[in-house]
């Protein structure tokens, strides 16, 4: 028995530590490498019946996959990432998942903001008890923007950026309050744009959504 204890002990502790080699390597930009810790503490946590480790170490995998351009990996670990954090009760690690879902969803080949809104939606409402400088609420607010954009117009992503900018500024988020006001930036180009008389027989131009700038891939969330 005390054998078996060691064991899962020393087990806990390589995945704690292909943990956070991984995640440091992921920060690095070294995906491919951050990847094979990643999975090694995924496993290791699973195989110890830590869910919190365990969802702590598919949340930052998701990123790594995504970084290294293995998409329908990353969509499948996102999903799996959700239903561990629930499964523990992690609402933290739940945000994170959900958030890192929601993003996959807008930045894929084919974008679904519907099914994004959901998931960014569930993120905002986990992380809603923790006060407007809970870590994440800058990101979700920016994805819903951007999903509100898809699927309502301008009106509603403009109010979700500016909620963005806003919670991003609070906690320090300097990436996510830049993406926030370039979104706002380049939304109002394009409606002062739309505003101008066009010459005669000229189309009116289109309002594509805002191309996320610097900010096409998932957020690492530790």
């Amino acid at each position: 028995r005390a054998r078996r204890q060691r064991a899962g002990s020393d087990r806990h502790g390589k995945a704690r530590t292909d943990l956070g080699l991984g995640s440091a390597l992921l920060a690095a930009g070294r995906a491919g490498e951050a990847r094979g810790r990643l999975v090694a503490a995924a496993n290791g946590f699973n195989a110890g019946g830590d869910e919190r480790g365990y969802a702590a170490a598919l949340t930052n995998l998701v990123v790594a996959e995504w970084a290294a351009g293995q998409r329908l990996d990353a969509a499948n670990t996102a999903i799996k990432a959700i239903e561990v954090g629930r499964s523990a009760g992690d609402l933290a690690a739940e945000a994170a998942a959900a958030l890192n879902a929601g993003a996959l969803l807008l930045a894929a080949a084919r974008p679904d903001p519907l099914r994004a809104r959901e998931h960014l939606a569930r993120s905002l409402a986990l992380r809603a008890a923790a006060g407007p400088t809970a870590g994440g609420r800058g990101r979700a607010l920016l994805y819903l923007g951007d999903a509100a954009m898809a699927l309502r117009g301008p009106v509603p992503a403009r109010y979700r950026w500016r909620a963005a900018a806003v919670a991003c500024g609070l906690v320090g988020d300097e990436a996510g309050e830049r993406a926030a006001h370039s979104r706002l930036a380049a939304l109002d180009t394009v409606l002062d744009t739309v505003a101008e008389p066009q010459p005669a027989g000229q189309p009116v131009p289109s309002q594509p959504v805002p191309s996320p700038v610097g900010e096409t891939r998932v957020s690492v969330v530790m």
